[in-house]
């Protein structure tokens, strides 16, 4: 449940920063970003083993997007262990 909320909140920051971005022009400070996101992305991906290196370079492409998107991985995971039905075997 808390990877749920995490990426809920890391998704409101996102578009929050990227909306102010938009309005402010400011290329260079989108491009930081972008790159901090990627290594914070892969650590975060090793840290619930998943692949560090498809994350980072899904951070590469949608930047700080990745890691709400990780968090919401990791939720729908844990979900889906917890709430799935056995299926009889045939």
């Amino acid at each position: 449940m808390e990877d749920l909320v995490l990426a809920i909140l890391t998704l409101a920051f996102s578009v929050c920063f990227f909306e102010h971005l938009t309005r402010a022009g400011m290329d260079a400070l989108f491009v930081i970003v972008s790159l901090a996101s990627m290594p914070a992305a892969g650590y975060l991906a090793y840290e619930r083993g998943r692949s560090q290196r498809r994350w980072v370079y899904l951070a590469a492409v949608i930047g700080p997007f990745a890691i709400p998107a990780l968090y919401f991985t990791a939720a729908v995971s844990s979900l889906r262990g917890t709430d799935s039905v056995s299926r009889p075997r045939a």
